[in-house]
């Protein structure tokens, strides 16, 4: 029998022919799902991958049915791959079509994909494809054993690309699913959506998902992160924004908020990296984009240490040096009619030649604020350089001091800085106060700044402020450690009203 007559004849008995034939455009047999859009993420999930590897991937593809997917990304990708239905009809499909196609690297065995989860080594696999299965083992086995068990599969291989079925859809076992299908992929480290898919059921469609513990993938690119972090530096209170780091580069990934907030902060450091000013060193861009929830930019990182995670504990460390270097930039910034809305000591980053680098390009725009009290860049800047140089009061969190005048720095750099504010404010710009600063010190004279009463009564109410701001600080301290106590207390009491609610709802059903 000629493999024409046998490929229709294991087709005539399949239970549904769900996918294309692979290899058989003349074969006139309509099939169930169209596969071309998902094909086509897929692959280049597989391509970047390889890229990123160095190597040839090895796939598994869990639910394979008549093994479209399997026999196309060894053909298009040149990847290894194992494809595992439960259905005998299936598989003879399968190994028939491989047996036509003996340059592709294609395995095709029967197995139920629990069991195959199981018995994999850690490592055996990149990718693992999960296809519109996962819904099925849902219902049959229930929600919390299929995403403990996919919390067993990330942590043997590198990947997952997960299509997902939705609550909404109108079939007997969508009440069995998550409300939100992303859910199931909550233990997984990196989540992120690829594509939205029609199926041939309902004209709901179905999210699709990359899935990794141990890698990224964005816009066609991927790359590795051995590090996550949800806030920038220990000091912020923002977890709306989750970032991926490895040696070379850094990726944010930010949830869309009413006010925009995080959108407009990427697409400003977008707006600003692919056109920097010329003379100004910068991070190139890997790739960036959005969707309904999110927004996200990979780049390069500037490799160091941020200034105010090690400020206390760097000695000897030469501040005018730092807050020279910051002003040159704030120059290149100001002749561009570009400023920065917040130069703070976590904003800068000691590179791995003890340079000063300035960070956070969304903070640049072309409006001269700061982006919190006192809301003008140069008074914001002598908070900056107050901490800076005082870096005994950099305990403050994330709110600034109110050490706004020069008259609490050191001298000489309190005398040569207070002759700025005898100037009026339309004069001031960063490149008179970094040339007031780099005024040579034997060019003034060496008695210290003269106590005045104007002086003397702005240091006593920048003092005041601070204490005040200080004992504010410390009751909402106070305050967080009550709630945490009691929250500790009540736990047990909820607990007991859960189970008293769910004992009633028992006892009304048996008596109905």
């Amino acid at each position: 029998m000629n493999s024409e007559n046998t490929i229709n004849k294991l087709i005539e008995i399949l239970p549904e022919v769900y996918q294309p034939i692979f290899g058989h455009p003349d074969l006139n047999i309509k099939h169930s799902r169209p596969c071309e859009d998902r094909l086509t993420h897929i692959s280049e999930v597989c391509v970047s991958l390889k890229k990123t590897l160095n190597r040839r991937i090895r796939i598994l593809d869990l639910g394979c049915a008549q093994g479209f997917f399997s026999l196309s990304l060894a053909q298009k990708t040149n990847s290894f791959v194992y494809g595992i239905d439960f259905q005998k009809e299936n598989i003879d499909v399968c190994n028939q079509l491989a047996s036509e196609n003996t340059s592709l690297n294609v395995i095709f065995e029967k197995g139920r994909i629990e069991h195959v989860i199981e018995e994999i080594n850690t490592g055996e696999y990149d990718l693992v494809l999960c296809l519109s299965v996962l819904h099925h083992l849902i219902h049959e086995k229930g929600y919390k054993y299929t995403h403990s068990l996919l919390n067993v599969l990330s942590n043997k291989v590198n990947a997952i690309v997960c299509e997902l079925a939705v609550y909404e859809e109108p079939l007997y076992w969508a009440k069995s699913l998550p409300k939100e299908p992303i859910d199931l992929l909550s233990s997984l480290s990196f989540v992120h959506e690829i594509g939205i898919i029609k199926t041939h059921l309902s004209e709901i469609k179905r999210p699709m998902y990359f899935a990794s513990n141990k890698y990224w993938y964005l816009g066609g690119i991927s790359g590795d992160f051995k590090r996550i972090e949800t806030k920038s530096h220990n000091l912020s209170k923002n977890r709306t924004r989750k970032y991926y780091f490895n040696k070379d580069n850094l990726v944010k990934i930010f949830e869309r908020d009413s006010k925009n907030i995080n959108y407009d902060e990427i697409k400003r450091e977008v707006l600003f990296l692919q056109k920097p000013p010329s003379n100004m060193k910068t991070p190139t861009i890997l790739t960036h984009g959005e969707n309904e929830k999110l927004v996200w930019l990979a780049r390069e990182k500037i490799p160091g240490y941020l200034l105010a995670d090690h400020i206390k504990k760097i000695n000897g460390i030469d501040t005018t040096k730092i807050a020279l270097e910051i002003l040159r930039q704030l120059i290149k910034l100001e002749k561009n009619n570009l400023y920065h809305n917040d130069v703070r000591l976590w904003n800068i980053i000691i590179d791995t030649e003890n340079n000063p680098i300035l960070i956070d390009y969304g903070s640049i725009s072309e409006i001269p604020n700061d982006c919190a009290w006192p809301y003008n860049n140069f008074l914001s800047f002598f908070i900056f350089l107050n901490e800076l140089y005082n870096k005994e009061f950099y305990d403050r969190g994330d709110i600034k001091l109110a050490w706004i005048s020069p008259f609490n720095l050191p001298y000489p750099i309190n005398k040569k800085l207070t002759s700025i504010w005898q100037k009026p404010l339309h004069e001031w710009s960063f490149e008179l106060i970094y040339n007031t600063l780099n005024t040579n010190s034997n060019a003034i004279d060496n008695t210290y700044l003269e106590q005045t009463p104007i002086i003397l009564w702005m240091k006593a109410m920048e003092q005041l402020a601070t204490s005040n701001s200080k004992e504010i600080d410390e009751a909402k301290r106070l305050a967080n450690r009550a709630n945490k106590r009691i929250d500790i207390i009540i736990k047990p009491f909820k607990k007991t009203k859960t189970l008293i609610k769910k004992l009633l709802q028992t006892i009304n059903y048996k008596n109905t």
